[in-house]
């Protein structure tokens, strides 16, 4: 089974999390650092939420979905440089923002 990390639960990483765990029955993990609210019982049956990034959740993924801010982007990949990334596919979701910010996470094995 696939597993799958949304970071950041907007618009966006919801309907995500949603198709993924509805659709495609996907193990998904959440993490944003907003407090965990009725936005998110929409998948939280299936879904695990953290507000922070930690070795457990990146270790256990398999494609990482960054779905922030576009000035958040940058922030994230940084703090992703300090995981083990080898096998992990990381993409991120904007459409103004180029790859230049996940260049460092080849690095880690990206």
């Amino acid at each position: 089974m696939q597993r799958f990390l949304i970071i950041g639960f907007g618009k966006l990483g919801s309907s995500l999390a949603r198709f993924l765990k509805d659709d495609v029955h996907a193990v998904v993990r959440v993490a944003d650092p907003k407090p965990f609210d009725s936005s998110f019982k929409i998948v939280a049956d299936q879904a695990e939420y953290s507000s922070a990034l930690s070795k457990d959740i990146v270790n256990t993924a398999s494609f990482i979905f960054i779905c922030t801010s576009d000035d958040q982007i940058p922030f994230v990949a940084r703090q992703l440089q300090s995981f083990n990334l080898k096998n992990k596919f990381v993409v991120h979701t904007s459409g103004a923002t180029g790859t230049g910010p996940l260049k460092g996470l080849r690095r880690q094995g990206a």
